[in-house]
């Protein structure tokens, strides 16, 4: 690039292979000529090739890795990344790692988690990330928090947002505009520009651009003028636009690089066919939302699944309501037709979260022919209409004198008509009542339709085949009407979720005259659907038949039973949703500070397979380290007790101490962490402290452990400073100075020697305290230390000469074992007590997985 080298590329025939090539690439952009012009050395970008694969790796990263591209970078592009690092501007890749505190003031639990956990998947370097979230419980918003992060602290230059349908596009952007930043008050498209994708053409000013994935396919085949109603159609029938799968072929226009990451929504049916073109042309992070998980889709995101949130949690955590279905059973037969309708009752076993990853599949396509045949003609429509109509004010929502929102599935556009008519006619109302929306309506747009359900008392009842079928926002909807089967459960899924919404009062009362809590929503099944799909979201009751009197005498006897514990889980969380604030503050009293909500989930989480095994796993740990213990000297692991008395030592950092607690401990070298760095860090941390004076409860100590070391640990992990500790002299003299008292002054359980840090699992025995093991680490290994670098220095001799391959400062020289000022250490530890064996298993997990630099995981027990 204007005449100096930026980069290497290596070429191999067809079919070699590339991963093997990247030790000669080393070679290449390390051995720059002396005479040839660099704008870097070594060089920063290498490439390995085929033609037909494409590698690439840059070394700018923190921890570069090799990755499959579709085509080359720009040039100018490159030059970009080189004049920023040269400018102190950190790579994405490093920035990713820097995030601020995420505030909890407007998101619900499970979307701080989600944000939390996709952060950590960013800082370790994952390129794709899953996350899974009920219908209803707010992806979106989810999506929007981490967007705007990634724009305003990681430095994103551009992000696609990819949704299905042109009306979840609009839906999406509303939620842009509507996006309050929690730091200077600012809406999102105020801050920056949001572009919906309406045209062939792409604003390079817009900072978040959201479009359907048949529109890029289409503007990244070149299309100016696509069908226009591309946008409109489900994924399915756009692929007949296209008469090939053609693959998709470089377009100068549109680089390779223009996203730094696609954010795709129901991501379940973007990666397939040619559509998987589309999201693996860029070269950028893939992160996936999802309400209705599948194999395919878990594989293609690699398996990083960093969050899964079920319809039931949401139910218990008042984010969904829950469900009832009712089935109408019709056939035609030789005599006649006949009608069974009642309750249907999911009578599968729940398994654990493995079992059901395993056995997640997802069939593209299904026989239309063979379907809904039962509920085509007109006599059998009419029949199972007028069964709804008769038990709509008895069975299904008794004591109602308004037909709840309905939304009626049909099998395609014809079959609406037929099903409007009949509506119609069976409730003898006139045209305002029962209407069509779908691609196909006239007269009045669909959007227009879809508000009007939404917003006013009529329609009471809307017929579609697809439209509403994904995404579209119809909280005040109370029933979900099938007259058509679907083979996909993840489409299904989708359609059964425009019910589970929750409402305000005032919403809800807007559109139902009288009625202003929305308690739950029932899914009408006339083709049996429920029966043949079988979903994730199932409704808790599984007793319908049982009263509620019955079943808390079934739990006051201590029953296990799991059918009758959900279903009265269901029943608490439904009647919570009927009182008001006297009489929920009541029972709150009653129930020693636990709503009703809080108690089923409680009761959920005691039957919830994967919580039971966790607990079994942690039980048999706790008494597998009691019986190791048993007869050795040391005394029995103990954890965090919030009644017990806490000290506080104060000093630059904060330290609780619990008397015979284990601790999680991290000591640095002094160079470890830049200094602005650190000076930002303890500027936060310092405000912190200010607005949290002591005593502090166990909830505070962990938000602040959470905010501060939490984060320090990820730059450390980045390897900054000189690393000495990667030295293998130096790493085995700080191992057994680690060892050295175990069994007599602590238990050592688990530790690891990173290249700049070093972490422990430590348990101090007896009179012996934390501060006085850390000191006596500390000291004796910079008494060492300083040593050894003083005879490196003496003999001139390098210890040793390269750091090793798996450090994070792989190929980098060190000259000398140096300390500037004579310091090794900083000065203060960071020190976690561990709360739960919960916790103590997370930590060793932590140390055993730590970025290849294990050193003393597995600690042996201790002789007995």
């Amino acid at each position: 690039m204007d005449g100096k080298a930026l980069g290497t590329v290596e070429a191999k025939p067809a079919g070699h292979s590339l991963v093997g090539v990247e030790e000669q690439s080393i070679k290449y952009v390390t051995g720059v000529p002396a005479g040839l012009p660099a704008w870097h050395k070594p060089l920063p970008f290498c490439y390995e090739s085929t033609g037909s694969e494409t590698r690439f790796t840059n070394r700018l990263d923190p921890d570069p890795r090799s990755r499959n591209v579709f085509a080359f970078h720009r040039p100018e592009t490159l030059l970009a990344w080189v004049q920023e690092s040269g400018s102190g501007v950190p790579p994405l890749s490093q920035r990713l790692r820097n995030f601020p505190p995420l505030a909890k003031a407007k998101l619900w639990p499970a979307q701080f988690e989600a944000i939390t956990n996709l952060e950590k998947s960013f800082a370790a370097g994952r390129p794709r990330a899953l996350i899974q979230m009920a219908t209803g419980s707010g992806k979106t918003f989810t999506a929007v928090n981490f967007i705007y992060r990634l724009v305003k602290y990681g430095g994103a230059k551009r992000i696609l947002f990819l949704v299905d349908r042109g009306n979840l596009g609009e839906q999406t952007l509303k939620e842009f505009q509507q996006f309050v930043s929690p730091v200077n008050n600012y809406k999102f498209t105020e801050e920056y520009i949001v572009q919906h994708l309406t045209s062939n053409t792409l604003d390079t000013s817009a900072r978040v651009v959201i479009g359907t994935i048949q529109r890029v396919f289409s503007m990244l085949k070149g299309e100016r003028e696509p069908a226009p109603d591309l946008d409109d159609l489900p994924i399915e029938s756009a692929e007949k636009l296209f008469k090939e799968p053609v693959p998709v072929e470089y377009n100068p226009a549109f680089p390779i690089e223009e996203f730094d990451f696609i954010v795709t929504d129901e991501c379940h049916r973007s990666i397939y066919n040619l559509w998987r073109q589309v999201l693996e042309y860029f070269d950028c992070t893939l992160i996936g939302l999802t309400a209705t998980p599948s194999k395919q889709t878990f594989g293609f995101f690699k398996q990083n699944l960093v969050m899964e949130y079920n319809h039931e949690k949401a139910v218990a955590d008042g984010v969904n309501v829950g469900s009832d279905i009712y089935r109408i059973n019709t056939a035609i037969t030789t005599a006649g037709s006949k009608v069974e309708a009642g309750l249907f009752v999911d009578k599968r076993e729940r398994a654990t979260r493995k079992v059901r990853w395993e056995q997640l599949d997802e069939p593209l396509a299904y026989d239309a022919n063979v379907l809904d045949r039962d509920v085509v003609a007109p006599d059998q429509i009419r029949l199972i209409l007028a069964t709804f109509r008769d038990r709509l004010f008895t069975e299904i929502f008794p004591g109602r004198t308004d037909v709840p929102k309905t939304l009626i599935f049909a099998k395609d556009d014809s079959h609406a008509d037929d099903i409007v008519r009949i509506c119609r006619e069976v409730f003898d109302k006139g045209n305002d009542f029962c209407k069509k929306i779908t691609y196909k309506t006239t007269g009045e747009s669909p959007k227009a339709l879809i508000a009007a359900f939404r917003n006013s008392y009529f329609p009471r009842i809307a017929v579609t085949v697809d439209m509403i079928a994904t995404g579209t926002d119809i909280k005040p909807l109370e029933i979900v009407f099938f007259m058509r089967s679907v083979a996909s459960k993840n489409f299904f899924e989708q359609m059964k979720g425009r019910g589970v919404r929750v409402v305000s009062d005032t919403e809800m009362e807007q559109v139902n005259p009288g009625i202003k809590r929305k308690t739950r929503y029932v899914i009408v099944d006339a083709v049996g659907v429920c029966e043949r799909v079988q979903t994730e979201s199932r409704p808790l009751e599984k007793k319908p038949a049982v009263s509620f009197d019955k079943l808390l005498d079934a739990a006051a006897l201590g029953t296990t039973e799991v059918a009758a514990v959900e279903s009265l889980a269901g029943r608490l969380i439904r009647l919570e949703r009927r009182f008001d604030a006297e009489v929920e503050a009541e029972v709150v009293q009653t129930a020693q500070g636990r709503t009703l909500s809080q108690i089923a989930k409680g009761m959920l989480d005691a039957v919830d397979p994967d919580k039971v095994e966790e607990a079994s796993r942690l039980l048999a740990l706790e008494e597998q380290g009691q019986n190791e213990q048993s007869g050795s000297g040391v005394p029995p692991l103990n954890y965090f007790d919030p009644e017990a008395p806490v000290a506080f030592l104060s000093g630059d950092l904060p330290h609780w101490r619990q008397q015979g607690t284990t601790y999680f401990v991290t000591f640095r070298l002094a160079d470890s962490l830049p200094q602005a760095k650190l000076n930002q860090w303890r500027q936060e941390r310092e405000k912190w402290l200010a607005d949290h004076p002591e005593p502090n409860d166990e909830a505070t100590r962990r938000e602040y452990y959470d905010l501060f070391p939490q984060r320090l640990q990820q730059w450390l992990d980045a390897g900054s400073g000189s690393c000495a500790l990667a030295i293998p002299e130096v790493k085995t003299l700080v191992e057994n100075a680690l060892r050295h008292f175990d069994g007599q002054r602590y238990r050592l359980h688990e530790f690891v020697v990173a290249p700049n840090h070093v972490h422990a699992l430590v348990s101090p025995s007896g009179e012996h305290m934390l501060s006085e093991i850390l000191h006596s680490w500390k000291s004796f290994t910079a008494h060492e230390l300083l040593k050894l670098a003083k005879s490196a220095a003496k003999s001139g001799r390098a210890v040793p000469a390269l750091v090793p391959q798996n450090s994070p400062q792989s190929g980098r020289a060190v000259p000398a074992l140096i300390f500037q000022n004579n310091t090794v250490w900083q000065k203060e530890s960071f020190d976690h007590i561990v709360r739960s064996p919960a916790s103590m298993e997370k930590f060793r997990d932590y140390i055993r997985n730590h970025g290849g630099a294990q050193s003393g995981s597995g600690v042996p027990p201790l002789p007995p």
